[in-house]
C-alpha cells in the first residue's frame, strides 16, 4: 500500500548526493535551551535533565552527554524529522565514550520503528567509532524519518557521550520490475538480499524480507531469500583459490579489479547497479542529435570503459560504439547494449577485499553481470522469469585448473522453514516447492496452494546439484572452510565423500550420483522428498559446472534463469511443477534461439552491431553538397537522413546500392547525417557543405 509522507527540512540536514553522499550529520555543536539543536523529534521520551552538553568531544567543541538514566527500559532522544529516499543503502556511523546501554531506531510514518543498531552495552574509556549499514527498503515514496537514540542503565557519573553522527549513502541496489517479478540486485553481486538489508527501513513489512517478490502485485510474497556466485580452482602449485558467498558480503566487492579501489572516485563510479530499459535506449537513438535533448543519467553514466591507468579493463559494460572510435560517448550516439526489455548491469570482483566468509585465497576474477527481463504478459514463461548473465574474466596471472563455478540459492517460498527441494537434470533446473499443504505461518506466506520456484543453468549442462542444510551437520550442513565449499562445488559432502542416490544422499553403500532429489514428486516417482516424507525446512541448493581451465585474461560466460509457476488448477504443493517444467523448457528454447556470444551482452541490437562492421563511408566531407555513401556490400532497408543542427530533418533518401551518389541543395554550413537500417541508426556524424 502506498504511503503518503510529509516532507520536513531542517538546518541540521545537509544533502549533497552528487559529491559527499551525506544524508544527515549532527556534531552537537549548537545548543538551545539546554538541548542540542535538531533533536526535538516526536519520539523523544528521555527526561530533559538527563541530556547535557559535554566539552569532551571527538572533534569540535561539544558532544552529547546522557547522564542519570537509571531505568532498565529505554528512553529515547529523537532527531528532528528529515527526508530519506527509497531503495538506497546507507551507512550510519557515530562515536561514543563511556558506559551505558545503547541502541538506534529509525522512527518513520509517525508510528513505526525499526532497530538498525541492536542493544549493546558500551564500556569505552576512549572515543570509539561504530558503523552499521541499513537499507531504505521498498519505501514507495520519500519518507520523513527520525533517528531515535535509546539509552538505559547509564549509572556512571561520567555518563555516556555521543558525537559525530553521520548517515551517508553507501551504494544503490536496483530492481528488475518490468514483468511479474520484482527482483533486487546489489552492487557486490548479491542477489535478492544483502547484509545491509537485515537492517531495513521498510513499508508494508513486519520485518526484514528478501526481494524476489512474485507476483509483483503481492507486495511481499517472496520465493528466494538470497543467491550468490561460488568459484573454486587450483593454481599451478595445486593451491586452492576460492570465493563463495552466502549471506554476508565478505567475499566479493563492487567494481572491476583495480589498483584504485579505495579511492572516492572509484567508490562513486562503481558502487551502484545501473538500470536501463530498451525503450530508453531507443529514445536515445532517435533523439540524441536533436537540440534540447537531455541524455538520461543512466545512459550517460553507463560504465562502459574502465581506467586502464589503474589496471581496470578497457571495456567493462557492453555498449554499441556507433562511431567506432573505441570509447563510449553517448553524446555522439553510443548507447548501452542490453538484453531484454529492462536490464541491470553490475560489476564485481573477488580481488579487492579479503575473503572473510570462507578464508579462501583470492582468485583475481572480475564478474561483469547483467540481470534482465521481458515485459510481454502474453508470454507467460518469460513474464514469470528473470535472466542473469555473467562474463567471468581471469584478471590474475594464474592459470587455473579444476575450476568449478556454482550458483548458490537459499529458497524461501514465502515462509522459509517448510520447503522441499528437487532437480530436473534434463532441464538443468533446480526447484523448490512447499513441504506442507499450506504455507506459513508468516506475514509473507502464500495463500492457498503454494507456488513453485526454479533456478536453471542455460549456457552449459550443469555438472552437479547438491542440497545442504541450514545447520552445523558435519556431512550436509553449512560449510565452514575453503575445502568444504570446494567439496560442495564438486558435488560432494562436506567431508569429501560422493553424493549417492537415495535416502539423504550420504549412504556410501548406494551408487554415486551427480544430482540430488532428481525424481518427480508430482508423480511420486524417483528420488524425491515427498516419497521420502522428509521433514520440511530451509532448503539451500547449489548448481555447479566444471571442471574447466581458465588462463590469464581468459573469460567464460554463464547464463541463469529463474522461472516461477503457480498453476491455478494445482491442488497440492507439488502440483505446479509440471507448469514449471513446461516454462523452463520454453525459456531454454527461447535462449537457444538468441545465439548469444560470450561477452556480447545484447540481443535486441546485435544485428545492428554486426551491420556496423560493414563500415558505411560518406565522402568527400566537406563537399559542395555532392557526396557518395558506400559500404562493403549492399544492405537492404537502409537510408540516409540529413538534419540541421537544431534537429529539423532536411533530406531523406533510400540507399539502393553499396556505392551511391547523393546531392544536397543546402546552404553552406554544418549539418548532421544519420544512416539507418530497419529504422535503427547504425552511423551518425557531421557533414559540412562548402560552396
Amino acid at each position: 500500500m502506498k504511503k503518503n509522507f510529509v516532507l520536513y527540512l531542517f538546518a541540521m540536514l545537509f544533502v549533497n548526493f552528487a559529491s559527499s553522499q551525506i544524508l544527515y550529520q549532527s556534531d552537537f555543536e549548537v545548543w538551545q535551551n539546554n538541548s542540542p539543536l535538531g533533536w526535538d523529534g516526536l519520539n523523544t521520551s528521555i527526561e530533559q535533565s538527563s541530556v547535557t552538553q559535554s566539552s569532551d568531544a571527538i572533534s569540535g567543541t561539544y558532544s552529547l552527554k546522557i547522564q542519570d538514566q537509571f531505568s532498565t527500559s529505554f528512553k529515547y532522544l529523537s532527531s528532528s524529522p528529515f527526508y530519506m529516499m527509497p531503495d538506497k543503502t546507507y551507512e550510519f556511523s557515530f562515536w561514543t565514550k563511556g558506559k551505558g546501554t545503547f541502541l538506534i531506531n529509525i522512527y518513520f510514518n509517525q508510528s513505526a520503528t525499526m532497530t538498525i543498531f541492536p542493544r549493546e552495552v558500551f564500556d569505552n574509556n576512549d572515543w570509539t567509532e561504530y558503523k552499521i549499514d541499513f537499507t531504505s527498503f521498498i519505501l514507495e515514496d520519500s519518507a520523513s524519518i527520525e533517528i531515535s537514540l535509546g539509552f538505559s542503565n547509564i549509572l556512571s557519573a561520567n555518563g555516556l557521550l555521543i558525537d559525530n553522527i553521520s548517515i551517508k549513502e553507501k551504494g544503490n541496489f536496483n530492481y528488475l520490475d518490468i514483468n511479474n517479478i520484482l527482483a533486487a540486485i546489489f552492487p557486490s553481486g548479491s542477489l535478492f538480499n544483502s547484509k545491509a538489508n537485515l537492517n531495513s527501513v521498510y513499508s508494508d513489512f513486519e520485518s526484514s524480507a528478501p526481494l524476489f517478490i512474485v507476483p509483483k502485485s503481492s507486495g511481499q510474497a517472496s520465493t528466494i531469500f538470497q543467491g550468490n556466485i561460488w568459484v573454486g580452482a587450483k593454481d599451478g602449485n595445486d593451491n586452492l583459490h576460492l570465493a563463495a558467498e552466502t549471506f554476508y558480503e565478505n567475499e566479493f566487492s563492487f567494481g572491476p579489479v583495480s589498483t584504485n579501489c579505495n579511492s572516492t572516485e572509484y567508490l562513486e563510479k562503481y558502487n551502484k547497479v545501473w538500470k536501463v530499459s530498451k525503450a530508453e535506449i531507443q529514445n536515445h537513438i532517435e533523439n540524441y542529435y536533436i537540440g534540447g535533448y537531455v541524455i538520461p543519467q543512466n545512459i550517460l553514466e553507463w560504465p562502459a570503459n574502465g581506467d586502464t591507468l589503474y589496471g581496470e579493463s578497457q571495456r567493462i559494460a557492453p555498449y554499441c560504439d556507433v562511431n567506432s572510435n573505441g570509447y563510449y560517448d553517448p553524446q555522439n550516439g553510443d548507447y548501452p547494449a542490453i538484453r531484454g526489455d529492462q536490464a541491470l548491469f553490475f560489476v564485481f570482483n573477488d580481488q579487492n577485499q579479503d575473503h572473510l566468509s570462507t578464508n579462501g585465497e583470492k582468485l583475481g576474477l572480475e564478474f561483469r553481470a547483467m540481470a534482465y527481463a521481458y515485459e510481454n504478459p502474453q508470454d507467460e514463461a518469460l513474464y514469470n522469469n528473470i535472466f542473469i548473465s555473467y562474463e567471468v574474466v581471469n584478471k590474475s596471472q594464474n592459470t587455473y585448473t579444476d575450476t568449478y563455478l556454482g550458483m548458490f540459492t537459499d529458497f524461501d517460498l514465502g515462509y522459509g522453514q517448510d520447503d522441499y527441494i528437487g532437480y530436473d537434470s534434463t532441464l538443468n533446473l533446480a526447484y523448490a516447492y512447499n513441504g506442507r499443504d499450506l504455507d506459513g505461518p508468516y506475514f509473507s506466506a502464500y495463500s492457498g496452494v503454494p507456488p513453485v520456484q526454479g533456478k536453471m543453468l542455460l549456457s552449459q549442462n550443469a555438472s552437479k546439484f547438491i542440497y545442504f542444510k541450514n545447520s552445523s551437520d558435519p556431512v550436509l550442513g553449512h560449510p565452514s572452510n575453503p575445502n568444504e565449499f570446494y567439496n560442495y562445488l564438486q558435488g560432494k559432502t562436506r567431508t569429501g565423500n560422493p553424493i549417492t542416490y537415495g535416502e539423504n544422499g550420504t549412504n556410501q553403500s548406494n551408487p554415486p550420483t551427480n544430482y540430488m532429489y532428481s525424481g518427480f514428486p508430482e508423480l511420486g516417482t524417483g528420488w524425491n522428498e515427498v516419497t521420502l516424507d522428509n521433514e520440511p525446512g530451509d532448503r539451500r541448493g547449489l548448481i555447479s559446472y566444471g571442471p574447466f581451465s581458465l588462463t590469464p585474461n581468459e573469460k567464460i560466460c554463464f547464463d541463469f534463469a529463474y522461472p516461477f509457476a503457480k498453476d491455478s488448477n494445482a491442488t497440492t504443493p507439488e502440483g505446479s511443477l509440471p507448469l514449471l517444467r513446461q516454462r523452463a523448457a520454453a525459456i531454454q528454447t527461447f535462449y537457444n534461439a538468441q545465439n548469444i556470444d560470450c561477452g556480447y551482452n545484447d540481443v535486441s541490437i546485435k544485428d545492428i552491431g554486426s551491420i556496423n562492421q560493414n563500415n558505411f563511408m560518406l565522402y568527400p566531407n566537406p563537399s559542395n553538397g555532392k557526396f557518395i555513401v558506400s559500404s562493403f556490400e549492399f544492405i537492404p532497408n537502409s537510408k540516409i537522413e540529413v538534419y540541421s543542427i537544431l534537429g529539423a530533418k532536411l533530406f531523406e533518401k533510400e540507399i539502393k546500392s553499396n556505392s551511391q551518389t547523393f546531392e544536397l541543395n543546402l546552404n553552406s554550413g554544418l549539418y548532421i547525417y544519420r544512416i539507418k537500417v530497419n529504422k535503427s541508426v547504425v552511423k551518425q556524424d557531421k557533414i559540412i557543405i562548402y560552396k
